[in-house]
């Protein structure tokens, strides 16, 4: 490959040379009958003297498009004079002594870690940049400090490599405006930010750039549809986001409501619902407010009246819901304390109480304590104090103390950052804290 003295080629503009990336490969290639391919492939392959490269064929025409014959290339180096076997291949099959033969491996031929680590200093920027989270026609990339300088080249060479992408995007900074969604520049390609994410056979519209997503949590979602709702459930998803769990669910035969206090989510929840074609008997009520504010609301229409079919007004049976969902990793955790005192005792004394699933952030490592060094801890250990800690937490915000046969479910679901994981807390709410006053 060409490039400067040290290397780094065009490191401050997106495009670059690609002609630098040219290479020739001069082999040698056995001109074959076409009745004898297969054999003789498979004899050479099985020899270890065929080409074996990623995405290069080899088998190819002839310099004269011969009707009646193909090339087999040979490995690089490969010859009759340093291969016995490749001579007793050639007798045996009465074939010609093989001919020169010229492959270029271009541009397209190199993955996006091998051009970007010919173009940028590894020793400057450290591991090279080129996974990412897909969005539709986006993705997303968590670009460090030192890497910045850089990002355009970045952006360029992943649109070049992946030819579903047509946008690359690099989180400018912290989440943390109230509608959780991402700080983010444009780093390559188009700007349009409308995209059709499809997981597990569903559709999901969304602005990437005014909503919340995170497509690695796709199984996460699955899972807990499949594993853990029954079709004749009654599910209150209280960050709904534009529907990730709400549509899977309703779907699967789940009474839903769901909300998000973000308008956008709200509005492309219902254009999903329709999209994925919902039956109108199972389509999602979906609410635009605070969490907690959604869930004392749905649940307080127990008795009132309401407008019937043919405009009488009739009574509205008691909400019982079988699972709350909180998918707000964050600061979800903070909303488990509407379930204290929510339920009335009456609605709820032959029906079991609800289960809660929240999603919360934990770190890796315990702090260091004052005073005297902590004795060694397994990885285990650790883990088992931090999960400890969420426990203690929905404890807290409930005020009560789980007992041995309620205590709540604690797994991990991926790993975020090198300090920091997501993980699920699952637990029935306990009737102390669901009938307390």
């Amino acid at each position: 490959m060409a490039g400067g003295s040290n290397g780094v080629v065009n490191v401050s503009g997106e495009d670059f040379d690609r002609e630098q990336f040219k290479r020739d490969l001069n082999l040698l290639a056995l001109r074959v009958p076409l009745n004898k391919i297969g054999p003789v492939r498979s004899q050479l392959a099985k020899a270890k003297l065929i080409l074996k490269m990623p995405r290069v064929k080899t088998i190819v025409s002839t310099p004269d498009n011969a009707a009646d014959k193909k090339m087999i290339l040979l490995a690089e180096g490969c010859t009759p004079e340093a291969q016995p076997r490749l001579r007793e291949l050639m007798q045996e099959h009465d074939l010609e002594e093989p001919v020169p033969y010229k492959h270029t491996l271009g541009y397209e031929y190199l993955t996006a870690d091998q051009v970007l680590g010919a173009l940028i200093p590894k020793d400057v920027i450290g591991e090279i940049p080129t996974s990412f989270e897909t969005i539709g026609h986006i993705a997303h990339l968590n670009l460090r400090d030192e890497q910045l300088a850089y990002k355009g080249l970045i952006g360029r060479v992943i649109l070049d490599k992946n030819d579903r992408i047509k946008t690359v995007v690099n989180k400018t900074q912290a989440i943390e405006n109230q509608f959780r969604v991402l700080p983010m520049e444009v780093i390559a390609g188009s700007h349009e930010m409308e995209t059709l994410v499809i997981q597990h056979g569903y559709r999901f519209k969304l602005n990437f750039a005014e909503v919340y997503w995170n497509s690695r949590l796709e199984n996460e979602h699955n899972r807990l549809i499949t594993e853990v709702f029954k079709p004749t459930d009654c599910i209150l998803d209280m960050t709904c986001g534009v529907g990730p769990f709400t549509i899977p669910a309703a779907k699967r035969g789940c009474r839903v409501l769901a909300n998000d206090l973000n308008p956008k989510c709200v509005e492309y929840a219902k254009v999903n619902c329709k999209l994925n074609k919902i039956d109108a008997k199972a389509m999602p009520e979906i609410f635009c407010m605070d969490a907690r504010e959604f869930v004392r609301h749905v649940t307080s229409r127990n008795g009132k009246r309401k407008k019937g079919p043919n405009g009488e007004e009739v009574q509205e049976p008691p909400l019982l819901f079988n699972h709350a969902v909180i998918n707000l990793p964050a600061t979800g955790l903070d909303f488990v304390d509407v379930f204290r005192g929510l339920f009335d005792r009456r609605v709820w004394k032959e029906t079991d109480l609800p289960r809660v699933h929240c999603y919360t952030f934990i770190g890796k490592q315990l702090p260091e304590p004052e005073g005297a060094a902590r004795p060694a801890m397994s990885d285990k250990e650790v883990k088992e104090i931090l999960f400890r800690g969420v426990v203690e937490r929905v404890e807290g915000l409930l005020g009560v103390n789980f007992s041995d046969d309620e205590a709540p479910l604690v797994r991990e679901v991926r790993d975020v950052a090198p300090n920091k994981r997501m993980v699920l807390i699952s637990f029935r709410v306990p009737a102390e804290a669901a009938f307390s006053s």
